[in-house]
C-alpha cells in the first residue's frame, strides 16, 4: 500500500494523493487480515470528509469510533495544510 500510514486501533489508513484532486484519499486497511475496508474522502457538495465503506464489511461501534477519529484527523490535517500554504503565500508577498 502506498502513501503515509496512520494507525488506529482496528485499521491503518493510508494517505493517497491523486492527480487532479485538491484533497487526498485515505484507504482503510484491516489490521487483522489486510483487506481494504473502505475509504475516507472529501465530499465537496457537503464540504465534509466522508467514509465510504466497501460492500459487505460489517462495523461495530468501536470500529466506527476509529473511523470518526480518522474523519476528524483528516479535517484537521487539511486545515493545517491550507494554513501552511497561506503562510507561505504571505511570506512570499512580504519578501518581494
Amino acid at each position: 500500500m502506498q502513501g503515509m500510514p496512520y494507525d488506529y486501533r482496528y485499521f491503518t489508513a493510508y494517505k493517497v494523493n491523486v492527480a487532479g484532486r485538491k484533497t487526498p484519499l485515505y484507504t482503510i486497511v484491516s489490521k487483522k487480515d489486510g483487506s481494504t475496508l473502505g475509504m475516507v474522502r472529501f465530499h465537496a457538495p457537503w464540504r465534509k470528509w466522508v467514509f465510504a465503506p466497501n460492500n459487505d464489511v460489517i462495523w461495530d461501534t468501536d470500529c466506527l469510533d476509529d473511523v470518526n477519529r480518522l474523519l476528524q484527523d483528516a479535517q484537521r490535517w487539511y486545515v493545517e495544510w491550507k494554513n501552511s500554504l497561506k503562510a507561505l503565500r504571505n511570506a512570499e508577498v512580504i519578501e518581494l
